[in-house]
C-alpha cells in the first residue's frame, strides 16, 4: 500500500499531465519512458529522483512544491493551471 508521500505525489504528477492534456503515452515519450512505468509513477510506484529531476525540468516545476507535503494537491494543480494557461 502507498503511504501518503507516494500517493501526494503521483497525484501531483498526474495532475500535470492532465493539465497539460497528455496522456500517459504522450507523458512518457516526452520523458523518455515507457508508458507502463508512467502509469505505475501514478498509481503504484514513487519515481525516481532521476524521473523527479527530469521531470521538473521538461515542465518547469518546481521540485521543492512538487515533493512538499506541505503544498496540497488542489494548492497544487491551481498553480500549474495558472503557469501551463498563459
Amino acid at each position: 500500500m502507498k503511504d501518503e508521500f507516494q500517493l501526494m505525489v503521483s497525484k501531483k504528477i498526474k495532475a500535470v499531465r492532465n493539465v497539460m492534456n497528455l496522456s500517459q503515452r504522450q507523458m512518457a515519450e516526452q520523458l523518455g519512458i515507457s508508458r507502463d512505468l508512467m502509469a505505475k509513477y501514478e498509481t503504484t510506484i514513487c519515481p525516481s529522483a532521476e524521473f523527479l529531476f527530469s521531470f521538473s525540468e521538461i515542465y518547469t516545476l518546481s521540485i521543492k512544491e512538487l515533493l512538499n507535503p506541505k503544498t496540497a494537491v488542489e494548492d497544487f494543480i491551481t498553480t500549474i493551471k495558472i503557469e501551463f494557461l498563459k
